[in-house]
């Protein structure tokens, strides 16, 4: 049985830093974690504020998983920053757009993929009720079309450079999911984000131009799908790796199966570790390491773990208050002609 606490040291973060490290640029890799480190080296009290609100939303979503998951979608505005050196990195705002449909699709669960998520998992697989909405208004209340391209040597730069990356452009995180699109991120990583609590001005999403949607830039790959973007977001709403980061580690989510470690390219089901048989690894999650096309679910406790945090540390954000502030509730559609 999974506990209902994590235990979040620097030793162990440590590891985990040093495995993304080795990992070749081949594979998959995320360094949420890494981020998390960098940031708890310059404020120790992280850690402690990180395991009490993973024990108050596991409760939180041990309590949401008992109620119907149903009504209007939470919505999310969202903000691209795209920072470039006029090169492929500047996207399109058609790729942009793409994202966004492909992260809709994939919370709602009406990715036509849900076919090919094992019969075994399809009575935890869930309809988060979460949508994405690009921002019509700027903090400012001018008209906006959720896109912000600032020129930048920094578009090609490490996790280590984030706070200087993210302040060449940054909306009011209480607002907005901020969102940066990069050419390159040292060490082959692919995207990242940042958990909920943290410091405010790094807090968001940080992805490759290459793996932001899946047309334009980023055509071609095992990665190419767009499920970078809901690997990191599924972070930034406090979702874990499924392998909790550990030898059959904890993610604080009992539906999930125990795993030994991160799946990479598409495994054949089922895939068993850690004693989980018959069914194995729910590798088809979007939380492993798997390639884009292998992806397919969310399960109910995952979408239960991401409504509390809406609930606790992202409370402002979907209020029908900061809807209106930021145009995502069609109001400001009209008015803006965007």
């Amino acid at each position: 049985m999974k506990s209902s606490r994590i235990v979040v040291s620097l030793v162990v973060l440590c590891l985990i830093f040093s495995a993304h490290a080795l990992q070749a640029q081949s594979k998959r890799t995320c360094a949420t974690e890494d981020v998390f480190l960098l940031e708890a080296e310059k404020d120790e009290s992280l850690i402690s504020k990180r395991n009490k609100f993973e024990s108050e939303i596991t409760k939180a979503a041990q309590q949401l998983l008992n109620t119907e998951n149903s009504g209007s979608p939470r919505i999310i505005p969202v903000v691209f920053h795209v920072i470039h050196e006029y090169g492929p990195e500047n996207i399109s705002k058609a790729q942009i757009l793409d994202q966004i449909r492909i992260l809709n699709e994939d919370f709602r669960r009406t990715n036509a993929d849900t076919v090919n998520t094992p019969a075994a998992f399809t009575p935890v697989a869930a309809d988060c009720n979460i949508e994405f909405r690009l921002a019509q208004l700027d903090p400012q209340g001018n008209c906006t079309d959720g896109i912000v391209r600032v020129y930048s040597p920094l578009t090609s730069s490490g996790i280590g450079d984030g706070a200087q990356l993210k302040a060449l452009s940054r909306w009011p995180n209480d607002k907005y999911l901020n969102y940066w699109v990069v050419r390159t991120i040292t060490g082959g990583i692919l995207g990242y984000a940042t958990f909920p609590g943290g410091n405010a001005n790094v807090d968001g999403v940080v992805c490759g131009h290459n793996y932001t949607g899946s047309i334009g830039t980023a055509v071609g790959g095992a990665y190419d799908l767009g499920r970078t973007a809901t690997h990191e977001v599924g972070h930034w709403l406090s979702l874990l790796h499924i392998w909790g980061d550990s030898n059959c580690g904890n993610d604080l989510v009992a539906d999930t199966p125990t795993a030994s470690g991160s799946n990479f390219g598409c495994a054949t089901y089922p895939h068993v570790s850690c004693n989980n048989g018959p069914n194995g690894d729910m590798f088809m999650n979007y939380m492993d390491y798997s390639d884009d096309i292998c992806f397919n679910i969310f399960t109910a406790g995952q979408s239960a773990r991401m409504n509390a945090t809406l609930n606790n540390a992202r409370n402002n954000v979907w209020t029908q208050a900061n809807l209106i502030a930021t145009g995502t509730d069609g109001s400001a559609t009209g008015a803006c002609s965007l």
